[in-house]
């Protein structure tokens, strides 16, 4: 019974290719924007979950859990982004899901620009990065902001 635990880990840690809709992520640095009107997602929270749990299943991850950044803005917990970056977190933080939304609404460009510095961090450290758009309006400025992402498009859930 202990050696089929022992192989379980090591096949777990080996990964496995995690598929969404046309795009196949093989690796644990990843970034991409998720298409709000074409994958059919209507609440951020669940749909990245679900996500961090395959990509943990997968062996892309070590984390069950994915991180969250939700305001770029001074919202309703100060501006989370920017005291994120203040105390090192997004240095540390690594082979983990983190998902960024309403990056549209910061209050400067200064902000913007270390989102940007933020969101390369974490590629660095082999974290699998989404930006969560709500609106298609949104979609279409992140693909402007960030040109090298990949874009999650399909029509299709998690395999």
């Amino acid at each position: 019974m202990e050696v089929c635990g022992v192989y379980r880990k090591i096949f777990r840690k080996q990964g496995k290719p995690l598929r969404f809709g046309d795009q196949i992520i093989t690796t644990s640095s990843f970034f991409a924007i998720v298409n709000p009107v074409k994958t059919n997602f209507k609440n951020r929270d669940k749909f990245l979950n679900n996500f961090a749990k395959q990509a943990y299943i997968h062996g892309l991850s070590t984390v069950k859990k994915p991180s969250h950044v939700l305001y770029w803005y001074d919202g309703p917990i100060r501006n989370q982004g920017v005291d994120l970056w203040n105390d090192g977190a997004y240095h540390r933080t690594r082979k983990g899901v983190v998902g960024i939304s309403a990056l549209f609404l910061a209050d400067s460009e200064e902000t913007i620009e270390l989102a940007k510095k933020a969101v390369h961090v974490l590629i660095e450290n082999n974290n699998l990065v989404l930006l969560l758009p709500e609106y298609a309006e949104e979609f279409e400025m992140y693909k402007m902001m960030f040109p090298d992402a990949v874009l999650l498009n399909e029509e299709a859930g998690l395999i």
